[in-house]
């Protein structure tokens, strides 16, 4: 877990190639910590590798399937792979399991819009900022 958590800290700051060391560090201790697997996903995509970072979350929902950041991050690299339709599949099962999820409702909302479901995005938009959190 400490090597996950200096993981999250370094990629916060920028150091993707120290966060992804710490991940994959976490991920050879206990491979079965689904959140190494995801936050690993998140930093190769921020990284231009969307397969790499679909292989990890697949794997975080192999270990835990009602995991909201998860399907988050696969909604993200589907869509920078272009799978607009898969994307928003993942957006909607981050939001089944957390409905107040104001990242999901605001890449959804972005998903639906890039396909062209106006109406739909806005009401995504909308919630988004209803479920921000607030100071």
């Amino acid at each position: 877990m400490a090597y996950n958590n200096l993981g999250v800290v370094q990629f916060e700051q920028g150091n993707t190639e120290d966060a992804i060391e710490n991940y994959q560090q976490s991920l050879r201790l206990h491979f079965e910590y689904p959140e190494a697997h995801y936050n690993l996903g998140s930093v190769l995509l921020q990284k231009g590798h969307a397969d790499e970072a679909i292989r990890q979350c697949e794997e975080a929902l192999k270990i835990q399937p009602n995991e909201p950041d998860a399907h988050v991050i696969l909604g993200n690299a589907f869509m920078a792979k272009q799978d607009v339709e898969r994307a928003i599949s993942h957006y909607q099962q981050a939001l089944t399991l957390r409905p107040d999820d104001s990242n999901a409702h605001y890449n959804l909302g972005v998903a639906l819009q890039q396909k062209g479901e106006t109406e739909r995005a806005a009401r995504e938009f909308e919630r988004a900022r209803e479920s921000e959190p607030r100071d």
